[in-house]
């Protein structure tokens, strides 16, 4: 299992969003290129970066996901990267900027562009599901559909994706710790790889989610606010019983 960092990019800044509301959204950095070199230098192997301006439709923030995916490499860690991706030729740039695999959110609920996706590009594509009150969100979570949890990942489990990002809205910026019964759920539901995000607070968390069978775990604000330390995190899902 792995502890998997998160960038946040919103207007080429760090933040972190309570909830998904880009209302909500605290600045961490200005700098996204020294975060990945800290991150890296603590002993992440794999970043995880979230275009907010893209997934809410504003822009997007490809120059810093370069310099990221740059920094990164020299160091011999990778990213992987999700917000706004709905089309071939949106994953195929960051493909090409160096990132390893991409998330797609609101395409994943298309079946259409989901077939182009993973038939372009396989496995390295993965499904985001956005959960919240059993339901998915779309449109950078500001938009919560009638596709029941159940329903999307069953659709999910014949598409070809490589996995799911399974994200518990409701916890994600919060602090709150993770909700094991959110992502216990999930686990039924799905034989696919799955990694967890929302609310991953603490080191027990981390013992929780591996036991649970997941890959990885997203770790956002409780590392930017000196909640969780990344070394020890990382010490965790390698030894965690």
């Amino acid at each position: 299992m792995k502890a998997i960092p998160s960038i946040d990019l919103l207007d080429g800044k760090v933040v972190r969003l309570r909830q998904g509301k880009r209302g909500n959204a605290t600045i961490y950095s200005k700098n996204p290129e020294d975060t990945a070199k800290k991150l890296v230098d603590q002993g992440a192997k794999l970043l995880h970066v979230v275009d907010l301006d893209a997934a809410f439709g504003t822009g997007d923030n490809l120059s810093a996901i370069e310099t990221i995916a740059r920094a990164a490499a020299a160091k011999g860690a990778s990213i992987q990267a999700g917000g706004g991706i709905r089309s071939t030729m949106q994953a195929g740039r960051l493909f090409a900027l160096g990132v390893e695999r991409v998330f797609i959110g609101t395409a994943a609920l298309d079946p259409d562009k989901l077939r182009e996706l993973t038939d372009k590009y396989g496995e390295r594509v993965w499904a985001a599901c956005e959960i919240s009150q059993g339901k998915a969100c779309t449109n950078g979570w500001t938009d919560q559909t009638n596709t029941s949890d159940k329903e999307l990942l069953e659709k999910l489990s014949r598409s070809g994706v490589g996995g799911i990002l399974a994200t518990d809205v409701s916890g994600d910026g919060m602090l709150v710790g993770a909700s094991l019964t959110f992502f216990e759920r999930i686990a039924r539901l799905t034989g696919l790889p799955r990694i967890a995000a929302g609310g991953v607070t603490t080191l027990n968390d981390l013992r929780a989610l591996k036991w649970l069978g997941y890959e990885g775990a997203i770790i956002g604000k409780a590392l930017y606010e000196n909640k969780l330390d990344l070394k020890e995190a990382l010490e965790v899902v390698k030894d965690a019983s």
